[in-house]
């Protein structure tokens, strides 16, 4: 906060401490029995000493009035003055806080969670306060959970789609902020509108690496989403959620054969991260470099590439890239081979045969590798 609100709020704290004293001790006096505090006004402490009349000259009370008969009343009336600063003093307390982050802010956490479902309008001013207060770190663990559970709630049963949306980002800003916030989670990727899915795959990522059931719901989405675009994106979340399971890698070597063609393409590059079941992946992307897709294409001749270091069948499934339709990529794979040197002298027929491709580019390409890999596969006889 700036110097002048440290200041109003310092003021405000005093004039309030004051009040409250003030009050107190008002409502003190005005409660004791006459006979103990004759020397002073019960109502206001003017001294009473030398008085010929029982009138206060300060504030007019008639001490043998009917009013001084009723303690509570004069309690009430005594403390009016006191109870009015402090009431200055909390709004005058708050109104930093107001002019920062409006009013949102004065109210507790909870009840803001709970109004998520209900407030009216598009809510931009809740929604905002509650995604500050996560991002700061100021909540526990239940008021994560609950703010995740109205969210989830919000994106499955709210009419709205942008509310609907809005709840997505929050439920995402709140993911894995506690152990509870899981449920919440697969309940909102279960139920929610495409928009709201894809919103959440990218804190699905982050929970899955430690959360069984969101992981679990991934796999689901990857088989069985409607849309192409979240299971293309719950792919990519499976992918980043670290190692690959083997329960994990079947649903991926599944969608290599059986999904659209962006989530074909999404799975084999994620495959690339299970390197105990390479034997599993290479059957996926052997069979995928004959796809009527060119970018599942590229992409299967890209694992094949990765695994091709290890394994002779890989090398020869990846020079099945140089019949490929696109001539890019069949240029890409000439100029891939050489690296792997002397095993590379197994593929030769299919470069010699590149070096007629109709593509100069290609041609190019293929006769280098030629030339390169000849060269490394020399031995000392002056044999390949």
């Amino acid at each position: 906060m700036d110097g002048w609100e440290w200041i109003i709020m310092l003021a405000a704290s005093l004039l309030g401490v004051a009040g409250l004293w003030h009050a107190v001790a008002a409502g003190c006096r005005a409660c004791k029995p006459r006979g103990l505090c004759q020397d002073r006004c019960p109502l206001c402490a003017y001294s009473l000493n030398g008085l010929e009349t029982p009138v206060c000259p300060e504030c007019g009370l008639d001490l043998d009035g009917p009013g001084t008969t009723d303690s509570a009343r004069l309690a009430l009336r005594a403390m009016r003055p006191g109870v009015l600063a402090a009431v200055v003093a909390a709004a005058g307390a708050c109104v930093p806080t107001i002019v920062q982050s409006g009013p949102l802010a004065l109210a507790p956490t909870c009840a803001l969670a709970l109004a998520l479902p209900c407030a009216p309008g598009e809510a931009a001013a809740l929604h905002g306060e509650l995604s500050a207060r996560i991002r700061a770190g100021r909540l526990s663990a239940w008021e994560s959970e609950l703010i995740a559970g109205r969210c989830a709630k919000a994106i499955v049963s709210h009419p709205d789609p942008q509310r609907r949306a809005a709840a997505a980002g929050l439920l995402a800003d709140a993911a894995g902020r506690s152990a509870g916030t899981g449920a919440a989670m697969v309940r909102a990727l279960a139920g929610g509108d495409e928009p709201a899915r894809h919103a959440l795959l990218g804190s699905a990522a982050k929970m899955a690496a430690h959360d069984e059931g969101v992981r679990a719901q991934l796999l689901a989405m990857v088989s069985h989403d409607p849309s192409e675009r979240v299971r293309a994106r719950a792919v990519d979340a499976l992918r980043q959620a670290g190692p690959l399971e083997p329960a994990t890698v079947s649903a991926l070597a599944h969608a290599v054969r059986d999904g659209p063609p962006r989530v074909r393409q999404r799975a084999l590059y994620a495959l690339i991260r299970s390197p105990r079941e390479w034997t599993r992946v290479l059957d996926a992307a052997a069979a995928s470099v004959r796809d009527s897709d060119e970018s599942v294409r590229e992409a299967a001749l890209t694992v094949l590439h990765h695994f091709a270091r290890r394994d002779s069948v890989a090398l020869a499934a990846l020079a099945e890239g140089l019949d490929d339709p696109s001539p890019v990529l069949r240029e890409w794979t000439a100029a891939q081979l050489p690296e792997f040197g002397v095993r590379a002298a197994a593929v030769l027929p299919a470069l010699f045969a590149a070096t007629c491709d109709e593509n100069e580019a290609v041609r190019a390409a293929a006769s280098a590798a030629v030339l390169m890999i000849v060269r490394t596969s020399l031995d000392a006889d002056g044999t390949i």
